[in-house]
């Protein structure tokens, strides 16, 4: 058989199944590649070449972590690190790219005795289990650039413990000779297990974020500067969660026309609701679950099985004309009957 040579332009469609092999009649099998290595395809349809990677800093005590991006607008945006218990934060900064660290502290003097690190710093106000990074020893250069567990803090000295909260050796460390500072890492604390973090579900709006789990009460991530920022749980008026002893605890979440949506309890896993619309001001309503008839008002809707089982809704999707309801038997669209019309509570078609 002759050897066939073709040259492809477009690349837009990506990598294909491996079902798509003998799939020729479909216009994407001559878009896309069996195998993509170190390039992106373009919805353009170029393939370019990936970006480098570079090494930004260890997960705190280099747990397990899952990312989420939060991004206010284009020139200033974050990925946290959700790790069991901790959320940390990276910027895209230009001037100061990566993790976010408070102001330093001045270093004045770091000795070794048994092999215990000790670093001198008038009124650092650390805590135990504090992280923080070393920057600008003379001397003692093997503790430069790199973070470090506080130990056996006092109020102007404490011990280094590695980044994974075990003993440091430093037998081997140069003499200190002067300078140097601590930046601590800001961290903040959250209620999720190792097991709860793949199956986060978030949805934000400007400082706000909303972050849900079936196993516990939707939480909310505010953002007030670089360095300031607080979660943990809320109020919602005519609550249609109740206390959430049964398990009625959403799964999914999303902002679409004005309102805040949730989807999937356990209790009731194939309904969504949706919050009360802007009021006349303007102003959100999110956290406003009064159900009413009128088309501002909060409602409830439960899908239709499209079979004989019971179809969790895993997660809510805005689109440009519809909201996608997305479950394991497959995708629904609603919207206000026709494409791109307010979904209400007395309006609303999924199919």
């Amino acid at each position: 058989m002759a050897e066939i040579s073709i040259t492809q332009k477009n690349w837009a469609a990506g990598e294909l199944s491996p079902k798509m092999r003998s799939r020729d009649d479909l216009p994407v099998y001559k878009n896309g590649a069996e195998r993509i290595v170190n390039f992106i395809s373009e919805n353009g349809g170029p393939a370019r070449f990936r970006a480098g990677f570079q090494y930004a800093q260890n997960t705190r005590r280099h747990a397990s972590a899952w990312l989420i991006p939060f991004q206010f607008n284009d020139a200033d945006a974050y990925e946290l690190e959700f790790t069991a218990g901790w959320i940390r934060f990276y910027r895209n900064n230009s001037n100061n790219p990566g993790i976010i660290t408070l102001s330093p502290k001045t270093i004045t003097g770091a000795t070794v005795a048994g092999g215990v690190v000790t670093i001198a710093s008038s009124a650092h106000g650390y805590s135990n289990g504090d992280e923080i990074i070393i920057n600008g020893i003379k001397g003692m250069t093997q503790l430069n650039n790199r973070s470090f567990v506080i130990t056996n803090k006092s109020t102007d000295a404490y011990d280094l413990l590695d980044s994974y909260g075990s003993a440091l050796d430093g037998s081997a460390f140069s003499a200190y000779v002067s300078g140097g500072t601590s930046s601590k890492i800001y961290e903040i604390a959250n209620t999720f297990s190792l097991a709860e973090l793949p199956t986060l579900k978030y949805a934000q709006n400007a400082d706000t974020m909303y972050i849900v789990v079936r196993s516990q009460a939707p939480v909310k991530l505010v953002r007030t500067s670089s360095t300031s920022w607080a979660i943990g749980t809320f109020s919602r008026t005519s609550d249609p969660f109740g206390n959430g002893t049964l398990g009625n605890w959403p799964g999914a979440v999303v902002f679409y026309q004005g309102r805040l949506y949730y989807g999937g309890t356990n209790d009731y896993p194939q309904s969504i609701w949706g919050s009360k619309t802007l009021d006349s001001s303007g102003n959100p309503q999110y956290d406003d679950f009064t159900l009413g008839v009128n088309a501002g008002d909060a409602f409830k809707f439960t899908l239709s099985p499209i079979s004989t089982k019971v179809d969790n809704i895993w997660s809510l999707v805005p689109c440009l004309n519809f909201l996608a309801i997305c479950t394991f038997q497959g995708l629904s669209k609603a919207d206000g009957g026709t494409a791109g019309v307010a979904i209400t509570p007395s309006n609303i078609n999924i199919t």
